[in-house]
């Protein structure tokens, strides 16, 4: 049974952290779970994309050998791709927002490579933070 509009607790600010495998097309599978960490937030919503798609580049000097997934994706080859995803997440968190009559919360849309762990700083002085597309909520109110 998922939340009624009234039912959900809201907080000040709140990260959502999800895998994301393509970035051939947009996420739709993330809309559910970023309309319920919009609405159940006031303030600020960081969403945070992890995937290996988004690994540090290569270096200048690379010859083959390591691959797409180890070492990312060229953001300028792809930027099409990225730019869609991130308009995407962003509009989908932005048209929950306003619906809200919430028209000044602070949205911010993060990639990050899955060779390393999320930085704390990106999970410093929220309320909530939902990880795995919300399979998995901590709350710290």
């Amino acid at each position: 049974m998922s939340p009624t509009p009234d039912s959900i607790i809201t907080v000040d600010s709140a990260v959502l952290i999800s895998t994301l495998d393509s970035i051939d097309y947009p996420p739709y599978h993330l809309a559910s779970s970023i309309t319920l960490a919009t609405r159940s937030t006031v303030r600020q919503l960081r969403i945070i994309l992890v995937s290996p798609l988004f690994n540090p580049s290569p270096p200048a000097d690379f010859e083959s050998g390591g691959s797409e997934l180890q070492y990312g994706v060229s953001r300028t080859s792809r930027w099409d791709e990225v730019q869609r995803l991130l308009t995407y997440v962003y509009v989908q968190a932005t048209r929950v927002a306003q619906e809200m009559g919430r028209i000044l919360m602070d949205v911010d849309v993060l990639l990050h490579g899955s060779n390393s762990e999320v930085p704390g700083i990106a999970k410093e002085s929220v309320q909530r933070v939902y990880e795995g597309a919300c399979t998995l909520i901590i709350t710290t109110l």
